[in-house]
């Protein structure tokens, strides 16, 4: 790899941890038109994809595969690509069995959490004969108005067609406010680096804040430059950074809004106690008169501490020197 690629990929990682929250180990979905290549080209898929991302770690990059992608590459029966998709993880997206997406709608749902909607060969026939019908109307109504004078027709036409666009408009912009309501701004919440080879899947993840997309040419693999919509929502957040706190009292503080961390302050609450008694001084009684110990005076009523004394033991040594000495005056007297 090109030394200045191998800057702009760091400087683009970086960015992601700073500002989205991107954390080893790193999440790749992978599509299966991209395996279909990487097994044309013959490359390492880890080995490329740990010096694109720039990780030297093997452990910190879990490469997945989605179930839409792995039913399509069964389609496609080629028994190398098969063998390399079984050792990837897979990736739960829920359109196994009747609702099967399109790879590219499968990997649009599972980044942004929107559905698609996908037509099924009965709502296909439903919609044609509803098709059908419409014109066997349709013309049936232009027979019995031959007789009416042309101005009429194409006057009533334009109101027809005015209408039918005012309608559709409208139903546009329900439709886009009511996706706006359920799943709000799109985001790449997971986090997830996606490598295909589908440049319409790519022109529609650019419209995705921080979702980075990596591709093969030829026999390079290759990261695609952060898109506006990306640098746009850095900017803003980090003019929030700046400017965010400065007329708000409460910046810097923390915010406490579950119910758990309301009881954890609770807790760290402690009582007031009063002053320890073992630090104060006990308080001396003066007695009758009055007089302190500490003047020297003898207080009445208080008996003099008579120290006692404990008898020590004596040794042989000691006990004959005592004896003869107490019989020495008897002997005096004697004489």
């Amino acid at each position: 790899m090109k030394q200045k690629r191998a800057k702009q990929y760091r400087k683009n990682i970086q960015l992601l941890q700073n500002t989205f929250g991107f954390r080893a180990p790193y999440q790749v979905l992978v599509t299966a038109d991209f395996l279909l290549h990487v097994v044309e080209t013959k490359i390492n898929l880890t080995k490329y994809l740990c010096n694109t991302i720039q990780i030297s770690n093997w452990d910190d990059l879990r490469i997945m595969i989605s179930q839409c992608a792995m039913k399509e590459l069964y389609d496609s029966r080629n028994n190398e690509a098969i063998d390399l998709a079984k050792g990837l993880e897979r990736r739960r997206c829920g359109h196994m069995g009747v609702t099967t997406r399109y790879t590219d709608d499968c990997i649009w749902e599972c980044i942004t959490g929107r559905e698609t909607r996908t037509i099924t060969e009965v709502e296909a026939i439903r919609e044609g004969y509803k098709m059908a019908k419409e014109k066997a109307n349709n013309k049936q109504e232009n027979k019995d108005d031959k007789s009416s004078d042309e101005k009429g027709n194409e006057t009533n036409d334009n109101d027809n067609n005015n209408k039918s666009s005012e309608r559709s408009h409208n139903s546009n912009t329900s439709n886009e406010a009511t996706t706006k309501k359920k799943y709000g701004p799109l985001s790449n919440k997971h986090h997830l680096f996606v490598a295909t080879q589908s440049s319409t899947l790519r022109q529609r993840l650019r419209n995705v804040p921080a979702t980075p997309l990596i591709y093969v040419s030829r026999s390079v693999m290759l990261m695609e430059p952060l898109s506006d919509v990306t640098t746009r929502v850095r900017v803003l957040a980090e003019e929030k950074k700046l400017t965010g706190g400065l007329n708000d009292p409460n910046a810097g503080k923390r915010v406490r809004d579950t119910e758990d961390d309301k009881e954890a302050e609770k807790k760290k609450k402690r009582k007031v106690k009063g002053v320890n008694p073992l630090s104060v001084k006990k308080k001396v009684d003066t007695g009758a008169t009055g007089a302190s110990p500490a003047t020297g005076g003898d207080v009445e009523g208080e008996k003099k501490k008579v120290r006692r004394k404990r008898p020590t033991k004596k040794t042989e040594g000691d006990a004959d020197f005592t004896t003869a000495s107490s019989n020495a005056p008897v002997a005096e007297a004697m004489e």
